[in-house]
C-alpha cells in the first residue's frame, strides 16, 4: 500500500525536505559543534547571528540587502548565490549612507 498524501497533495515527497534544507543544515552544524566543542561555541554563534539580525533590522536592511555579516557567520561568504549576481531591483535604489541619514 502506498501513502495517499503525495497523491492527494500533488507534491513530491522531497519538496518538504528541500524547503527546510537550510534550517536542517544549520541545525546539523550546531549539533556537530556541540558535540566537538561543547555548548559554548554554538551558543556564541547564535548570539552573534541574533545581534547581526537586530542591527540589520535597526538599519532597515533586513529585507533589502544581503547581509555580508550573516554570510561570514554562517560560512556562506565564499558561496555565490543567484541573488548575489542578479539582485532584486527593489531596495537597491538607495545606498547605505542615504538610508542611514534618513533613519537619523
Amino acid at each position: 500500500p502506498q501513502p495517499m498524501a503525495p497523491s492527494l497533495n500533488n507534491h513530491h515527497p522531497l519538496e518538504a525536505r528541500l524547503r527546510n534544507w537550510d534550517a536542517q543544515q544549520e541545525e546539523q552544524k550546531l549539533q556537530i559543534q556541540r558535540n566537538v566543542y561543547g555548548v559554548g561555541v554554538p551558543l556564541r554563534r547564535q548570539f552573534e547571528l541574533k545581534i547581526v539580525d537586530e542591527m540589520d533590522q535597526k538599519m532597515g536592511l533586513a529585507q533589502t540587502l544581503p547581509s555580508i555579516h550573516r554570510d561570514i557567520l554562517t560560512g556562506n561568504d565564499s558561496r555565490t548565490d543567484w541573488e548575489d549576481i542578479y539582485p532584486d531591483e527593489i531596495g537597491y535604489e538607495e545606498d547605505f549612507h542615504t538610508r542611514l541619514e534618513r533613519i537619523m
